[in-house]
Formats: structure tokens, sequence, C-alpha cells
């Protein structure tokens, strides 16, 4: 090879310097593993902390990941119930959601509200799975995908972060975190992490605003070699001020603006403020406990437990037409107590939804080795049980607030406390009760064994073929009531109980 020799007859020759730096994938916003075995989107905490809104909820973290979309209408974290993801097209309830490998969901049809469990600040990463999964893949629906929420890792060094932020609508948002590292007690080593949060805001929407705080303790520790205990806490309180059936008509916007919701003006209309509160708390909690009965078998138990409680009282239609907005009027007037009459009232109900659910995921896996061929056989049983109270009474809202605005606060915390004693379907109980809309106590349990056998045979190719066996019983209370009657869901032998029982099969090829 010959050099030709650099011709400088026209002077100095400028020097040009290129400089790069390396890809670090752990700052891309999302990616996905090369082994996965179905479409994957993972989202990792630096995005979470950096590219969205401190108020931020899970709806709002995966607005990044392809054929996912949903909104929070009053601002980002803002919404609680009526902002639903979609998944492939598929609504909510239609795929699984999942947190540190907990499945959950209401127990009256596996769908979620983002606003009422885990704020941004509690989600260390996430794994958007668009597709059905294996044998080993748990949850009520999991055929449309699952996103798998994670928690914060606990990391070996001490470290805390305050974070405080304000913006529009009178938002504001307080985040304190702290990660003790690794310190010994009783002759462990142990880690905890703390998350604190406080957000509220008046809203995007008028007056509908929002307050949630959120407390997270999570405490891991060695407790032998090779064994792993971690135990965890959350805890999400919520208020807001809401209407149930909420969403502006076009007559609303073309005279409020499209940021109407409520109203504090006209007491006489179904949309004022003071008669949509809402009250929400849930928690989950969990022990869970990892290690190496040898060096090729592996076990994982988690003992878990999840509560939702939401309490709302509000108006049952706030719907206007253009003409009822100009006349000051709204859609259906009118009440019936005690057999009277009131045809210009308002008519509202108040509304529990509360269950507690618990459950294990056991897991175990054997590592193993045929000749050339390798693998894992992996095996494990998902138990649940849950206890629903749901029910709801219409009342009206004129005689409730006879003496102001708000007078009936006490009486709707008395009657949210004594749903037993208010089943009756006409007739005057107190303080203008109409009726029972239900009345229901409702429960399950469920158990999914299931076994599949990871097959290597040759570099590059791994085979997984296996089974799952569901038996899922839903029971209800023969006391509960239908619009004051029983239920007769169960055929025409009024029956408590069904069982749901499936044998399903699965298989993948990477």
């Amino acid at each position: 090879m010959t050099l030709a020799a650099l011709d400088t007859s026209q002077g100095p020759v400028e020097t040009v310097v290129v400089t790069g730096s390396r890809f670090n994938p752990d700052i891309a916003p999302s990616k996905a593993s090369l082994n996965t075995t179905q479409p994957q989107t993972i989202i990792n905490k630096s995005y979470i902390e950096d590219s969205v809104a401190q108020t931020s909820d899970y709806v709002t973290i995966l607005a990044i990941v392809p054929s996912l979309s949903g909104l929070s209408i009053n601002g980002p974290g803002l919404s609680d119930g009526n902002v639903k993801n979609t998944l492939r097209g598929l609504p909510d309830g239609n795929f699984g959601m999942s947190y540190d490998g907990i499945p959950f969901g209401d127990t009256n049809g596996p769908t979620h509200h983002s606003e009422s469990y885990f704020p941004s600040s509690t989600i260390g990463s996430v794994d958007v799975d668009r597709g059905p999964g294996n044998a080993g893949t748990i949850g009520a629906s999991t055929y449309g995908g699952t996103i798998n929420l994670f928690s914060e890792p606990l990391t070996d060094d001490f470290h805390a972060k305050q974070t405080m932020t304000y913006g529009s609508w009178g938002t504001w948002n307080f985040n304190t975190n702290l990660q003790t590292g690794t310190f010994e007690a009783l002759g462990h080593d142990v880690r905890v992490l703390a998350n604190f949060q406080d957000t509220e805001s008046s809203g995007y929407l008028t007056l509908q605003s929002t307050h949630h705080d959120n407390e997270l303790l999570k405490v891991e520790t060695e407790i032998a070699p090779g064994w792993t205990l971690t135990a965890f806490a959350n805890r999400n309180g919520l208020v807001q001020t809401v209407n149930d059936n909420n969403g502006a008509t076009p007559g609303q916007v073309i005279t409020y603006g499209k940021q109407f919701a409520l109203q504090n003006t006209n007491p006489a209309l179904p949309d004022y403020a003071a008669y949509n509160p809402e009250f929400k708390q849930t928690d989950m909690d969990y022990l869970r406990l990892r290690g190496d009965i040898s060096d090729t078998f592996h076990l994982d138990d988690e003992a878990y437990t999840y509560a939702y409680i939401n309490k709302t009282v509000t108006t049952n239609n706030i719907t206007q037409t253009l003409a009822n907005v100009l006349a000051g009027t709204f859609q259906s007037p009118g009440t019936k107590v005690g057999g009277v009459s009131h045809p210009n009232d308002i008519l509202g109900y108040t509304k529990l939804n509360a269950y507690r659910v618990w459950g294990d995921v056991l897991r175990a896996s054997l590592d193993y080795a045929v000749g050339s061929i390798t693998g894992q056989l992996r095996a494990g049983v998902w138990l649940e049980a849950s206890a629903t109270e749901r029910e709801r009474y219409y009342f009206d809202v004129n005689l409730c607030n006879a003496g102001g605005p708000g007078s009936c606060n006490a009486f709707k915390s008395e009657l949210l406390g004594t749903y037993a004693d208010q089943k009756t379907s006409s007739g005057t109980v107190f303080n203008g009760i109409s009726g029972v809309g239900y009345h229901e106590h409702t429960g399950w349990n469920q158990y999914e064994p299931f076994l599949e056998l990871e097959i290597r045979p040759i570099d590059g190719l791994t085979v997984t073929p296996g089974i799952k066996y569901v038996s899922w019983e839903h029971t209800i209370n023969p006391n509960s009531l239908i619009k004051g009657k029983p239920p007769a869901i169960y055929g025409a032998n009024n029956a408590d109980s069904f069982t749901t029982t499936r044998t399903l099969p699965f298989a993948t090829i990477n």
C-alpha cells in the first residue's frame, strides 16, 4: 500500500475533530429484551424521573409505549376511575396488570384506578408484554397482554432525595425518598426504602379538585446465605371532588368551555361541586422469600394482600342540553320518597365499593442438562381469595340539604357507615332515602397450578411448552339485594356460587 503525500502547497490543512459518546442503554426512554418471545417495552427509572411530570401515574408513564393509549383528562396523574389504558386496541380489563409480580384489579371486573394505588414515585420500572405470555404468566385477563409495574430496587449505598414542584391549576407535589443502603441488624444485612408523596391540585377541569398522599416502605434482608426476605407495604389515600357520572355535554362545553366539570354558584343544579365528594383508600402489602435450595433448584414464594375502599356521594345525572343550560334546568329531575313525589328535586346516591384480596404465588425452578440439551423446569401455583362489599342507596339531595348545601354531610357519613340497616326499596328510612340500588356481598376462591418446560436443544433455539389449570369459584351472599330484590344471576335455583374450570395449554418458540 502506498500512501500519497499530503499536499500542503495551498497552505496549512484544516484539522477536523469528531467526538462522540458511547450509547448508554440505561438512559433510553424504552427498550426491549433481545430474548423476548413477544412484543415488549421496558421503561426504566431514569425516564420516569426525568421525562414525565412529578404528579404522574402509570397512565402518563405508559404513553410512550407502542400500541398503548390513555389520557389523564384532569392533568397528569390527577384523574381516577375515568382514566383507562387501551393496549393494542383492547380496553382496560382485557389485559393484566401486576405490581412486583402481584396481579391486581377490581373484584367486580379486572379494571384499574390509576390514581388509587401507585403514583410515579413508587414505580421503579415497567415491563409491558403485548402478548399472552406462557403458563407461568398469572392474572385474570392475560390474553390481551400484561403491564408489569415494579417498585424501586434497593441500593447498597445511602442516599436521600427531596423534590418539590408547583404548576398549573394550583398543583403542588412533595416527594421524599430515602434509601438506607446496606447496614447490619441482628447479624444480617438489611436495606430499607421509604418513599412519601403528597399531591394536591384544583385540576384542569373546573372544581374537579384532588388530593392524595402515598406512603411506601420496603425492607429487604438476607436471612441466610442465598436466602432473601422482602417485606413491602404501600398505602394511598385519595380525596376528590368529582361526579360519578362525569363528562361535559356539548351544550355545557359551548356555554362554559371545554374545561367544564362542576360549578359552585347554583345549588339547584346537580353539577354543584359540594354534592359530589369522593373518598378512596388502598393498600398493598406482601412478604416475599427467595432462595436457592441447591445450585440448580430455586424457590420464590410471595404472600400478599391488597384492598380498595371507595366511598362516593354524588348526584345521579348532570346531563344538560343547551336548552337546559340556558333555562337553568337539568335532565330527568324529580324524586319519589315515601310515596311522595318531588318533581324538581335532585336525585343522588351514595356508593360503597370495598374489597380485600389475599393471595400467594409459589414458584419453583430446576435447571437441568441432559447431554447437549439444557433448560429449566418451572412449576408453581397461584392461590387467591377475595371479599367484596358493593352498595348503592338513592336519596333526595334537596331534602338532604334542606338546611343549606353541606348540611347533610353528617347524614352522608352516617349512611356510608350503616348500609346494613338500610335494606329497603321504597319508603323513607330517614332524611330522604328513596331506595336501594344494590347491596352485594360477593367473593371468590381460586387456584391456578402451572407447569412449563424450557428446552434449549441447540444454540439460539428455545422451545417452552406449558400447561395451566384454572379453578375459580365465585360466591354471593344470599342476603344481597339488587333494586331491593334478591339476585337471580346463578340460575333458577338461586345458587350462591358457581365455579369455572379450564385446562389451558401454552407453547412458545424463540
